[in-house]
C-alpha cells in the first residue's frame, strides 16, 4: 500500500486528498523536491495531525527510484500560534475599548493608538494623532519649571531600566487646552523591537476636586480665623 493512502488520504477536514494532488507522490514522479508547510498526517489509529515536511527526490545512476519524506509534528507549534492570536485578539479588544488613552511608542514616534487617544485630545481620527510626533502633545514647560523634552527623556528612560515607571504630566490637546495626566511607560517588545506601552489617564476631576477642597479649606480658615 502506497504512502498516500496510508497516511495521506484525506484532508484535515476529512474531505478525500486525491493522489494526484499529493505533493509526496508529485516528488516520486518528477524528481523534484517539495517543501511544505502545513498539511496533515493520519495516524495508524485514525487521529490526524498537523505536519510540515520535505520530499527529497533518490537518484541512483540517474534514475529516479524513490524518495526520502523528513515531516515534523506541529502541533504544539500551532497550539502556540492559536493561544498567542486568542491572547492578541482579546489585548486588542481592551486596548480600543479602554477607557483610558493607550498608546505604543517605538523609537520613530507613535506605532499606534486607540480611540480614547484620540478623543481625549480632540484630535479628528487615529491617522492625524499617530503622525505627530510625542514631543507635540506637551507643553514646552511642565509645572516643576522642567523642559518637557528633556523631563520625557529621563522618565523614559527610567521606564526602561526599571520595568516601568508612573508620574504625573501635563498634555496639550489639539486645541492648546492643557490636559492633566498620570502616565504609565512600561516596556514591551513588538517583533522582536523594544517598544513602550504608554497609558495615559486623565486627571482633571481629580484636579477639580483637589482645587474645590482647597478652596473650602481656605474659606474656612478665613471663617474661623
Amino acid at each position: 500500500i502506497s504512502m498516500h493512502k496510508s497516511v495521506h488520504y484525506a484532508h484535515a477536514d476529512g474531505a478525500s486528498y486525491d493522489e494526484i494532488d499529493c505533493p509526496m507522490r508529485a516528488t516520486f514522479r518528477d524528481g523534484e523536491i517539495r517543501q511544505v508547510g502545513d498539511e496533515v498526517l493520519w495516524r495508524k489509529d485514525g487521529p490526524a495531525f498537523p505536519v510540515e515536511y520535505t520530499a527529497t527526490p533518490i537518484s541512483s545512476d540517474g534514475e529516479l527510484v524513490g524518495a526520502v519524506v523528513v515531516f515534523r509534528d506541529i502541533s504544539e507549534r500551532q497550539l502556540a500560534e492559536a493561544k498567542l492570536n486568542a491572547s492578541m485578539q482579546r489585548f486588542k479588544v481592551l486596548f480600543e475599548k479602554a477607557a483610558d488613552a493607550i498608546l505604543i511608542i517605538d523609537g520613530a514616534g507613535f506605532a499606534d493608538c486607540n480611540q480614547a487617544a484620540v478623543d481625549q485630545l480632540g484630535y479628528s481620527n487615529k491617522e492625524e494623532l499617530l503622525a505627530l510626533n510625542p514631543a507635540e502633545l506637551s507643553p514646552e514647560l511642565q509645572p516643576d519649571g522642567e523642559r518637557s523634552d528633556l523631563k520625557a527623556e529621563t522618565m523614559i528612560a527610567a521606564a526602561y531600566s526599571q520595568g516601568g515607571n508612573r508620574f504625573d504630566w501635563i498634555h496639550r490637546k489639539k486645541s492648546g487646552e492643557e490636559l492633566p495626566m498620570e502616565v504609565t511607560l512600561t516596556p514591551i517588545e513588538q517583533d522582536g523591537k523594544p517598544m513602550l506601552l504608554t497609558v495615559w489617564h486623565d486627571l482633571t476631576e481629580r484636579h477639580k476636586a483637589e482645587q474645590a477642597l482647597r478652596k473650602s479649606e481656605t474659606q474656612f480658615r478665613t471663617l474661623v480665623g
